[in-house]
Order: structure tokens, then C-alpha cells, then sequence
């Protein structure tokens, strides 16, 4: 999916092996040379905008290395970053009008996400995924395609757009 308008939200936690880790979410993604992303890492938030693969800082602050909500809202050129429900910073992005979303995690961790939320427009997508057992099809997928009674789902990660650095998750419903 291409979103433009939207609202994003998830909580996130990183279990280290490394001290060069980040975690976080990328949006409006054109491809690996050009999207914005907000990355949390073991000392700071940051939000960056990666234009034809040169990388900028835009805004960067303190991180307090748990589980951290992070929220993203995009309106057209305007966009507000949120960490633990508060509002750290409102920026003026206007290099990308839309594109793909989509979380990331760089470094050596394992990394966790869970209440993830997706609102744009009409379209809404959440997914807890506390509850879920392997095998099982998640409870959120039901709400994708409730008209369906025997389906399976069939998940699959991959690299985007040809970089190792940021993974594609697919989604096939198979009835």
C-alpha cells in the first residue's frame, strides 16, 4: 500500500546484542534510496529524511530504552512524532506526497512490536499480536476479510526493494 494521510502507531522494544541498534518505523518510502523514518536507539529518537541516499538527521532526542509507543500522524506536508503518548516534535516534510509504511529494525537485536495500528482514511488495520499461537491465523487478519469462512494465510518476509537493510512483509490469503 501507498498511504498518504495516516496514523500510525505501535509499541516497540529492543533486546540488544550490540550497542549500534535501532528500531522504529519508515513511511512514505519511494524506495531504499528515498523515505522518511523515525528510529529509536539505546540513547535517542531520531527522525531522518533519506533523499536520492544521502541521509538527514531532522530532529533527535532522549530515548528511554523500554517499551516505547511510538506514534507517527501524517497530514499532507505536516507530520507530528509521538513517544509515550507525548508529542515531541511537529515537522514539515515535503519531499515524498506518499508511499510505503512499514517498521524497521537495524543493528544486532531482537527486536518486539506489538498494538500496532494503521488508520488512513477508510482504511483501519489493527494488530495485537499478543495472542496468537504459530499455525494459528492472526485474530486481526479475520477483520481484513471477515466474508471468508475457510481461508489460511500465508506470511512471508523478504528484502524491499532489493536491500537487505529494510524487510517486506507479505500478507497472502489463500481460500
Amino acid at each position: 500500500y501507498y498511504f498518504y494521510d495516516f496514523t500510525f502507531e505501535t509499541s516497540l522494544k529492543a533486546y540488544p546484542q550490540s550497542a549500534d541498534w535501532k528500531i522504529g518505523v519508515f513511511f512514505r518510502c519511494q524506495d531504499i534510496e528515498n523515505y522518511y523514518a523515525v528510529r529509536i536507539g539505546p540513547s535517542s529518537l531520531e527522525v531522518v529524511s533519506v533523499v536520492n541516499n544521502v541521509q538527514s538527521v531532522i530532529f533527535t532526542t532522549f530515548n528511554s530504552g523500554i517499551w516505547t509507543k511510538l506514534k507517527v500522524e501524517a497530514l499532507g506536508e505536516n507530520f507530528s512524532v509521538y513517544l509515550n503518548d507525548s508529542n515531541v516534535t511537529n515537522l514539515i516534510l515535503s519531499d515524498f506526497g506518499s508511499g510505503a509504511l512499514g517498521v524497521l529494525g537495524m543493528g544486532q537485536a531482537v527486536y518486539a512490536m506489538d498494538n500496532a495500528r494503521i488508520v488512513a482514511g477508510s482504511y483501519s488495520l489493527i494488530a495485537d499480536f499478543d495472542a496468537f499461537e504459530a499455525g494459528e491465523v492472526p485474530p486481526f487478519l479475520l477483520d481484513v476479510t471477515p466474508e471468508l469462512d475457510n481461508f489460511r494465510a500465508v506470511l512471508s518476509i523478504g528484502d524491499y526493494a532489493g536491500s537487505a537493510g529494510i524487510k517486506r512483509l507479505n500478507l497472502n490469503l489463500i481460500w
